[in-house]
């Protein structure tokens, strides 16, 4: 046998709560590691109590400040890119309402230009784009409605009919952002 070398990951605690790592969104392994000293991160919130936060690392520290709330909502997501059959891919992630400022409440500000991809597709480790390891920007925007809690049993008819689709081929959907 070999010794494992063991890799830290750092998380923030919520402050309100004490809940450890804010769910898995608060890993900051990543941004210490970074060549910029001064970056800005969030909003992130906390599956506990449901606060948000932003935040900044500046010269090897993190500093944190509360937001507000947050809603449970679904977000329809496009992959800005195609499967290998050449067809579109969609994806619907568990998001959130929350309350701040026009621009930043606008969920196509959010997952087009804020939210980098591992935030919300929680199972995977890194996600690589050319020789960026935290590209953003990667889905385009659709719609977000209220949770559903029994999601897992509706049909996808019924899914697309949640978002207001009345035919299963996304692809020919002509969408406002909202």
């Amino acid at each position: 046998m070999e010794k494992a070398v063991l890799k830290p990951i750092l998380y923030i605690t919520c402050p309100s709560c004490g809940n450890e790592g804010l769910d898995g969104l608060g890993s900051v392994s990543h941004l210490l590691n970074m060549k910029n000293t001064n970056i800005t991160l969030g909003p992130w919130y906390c599956n506990t109590c449901g606060i948000s936060y932003i935040g900044k690392v500046e010269n090897g520290e993190v500093f944190i400040e509360k937001k507000g709330y947050k809603k449970k909502t679904l977000s329809l997501l496009k992959f800005k890119g195609k499967s290998n059959e050449n067809e579109d891919v969609f994806i619907i992630v568990n998001s959130y309402d929350y309350d701040w400022t026009e621009k930043e409440n606008s969920k196509q500000y959010f997952y087009e230009e804020n939210q980098c991809p591992t935030n919300f597709l929680k199972d995977i480790e890194d996600l690589i784009v050319g020789n960026d390891d935290d590209p953003h920007g990667m889905f385009e925007y659709i719609k977000t409605i209220e949770y559903i809690s029994n999601w897992e049993e509706l049909s996808i008819i019924d899914k697309a009919k949640a978002f207001g689709f009345q035919s299963l081929d996304l692809t020919k959907l002509e969408h406002k952002h909202g």
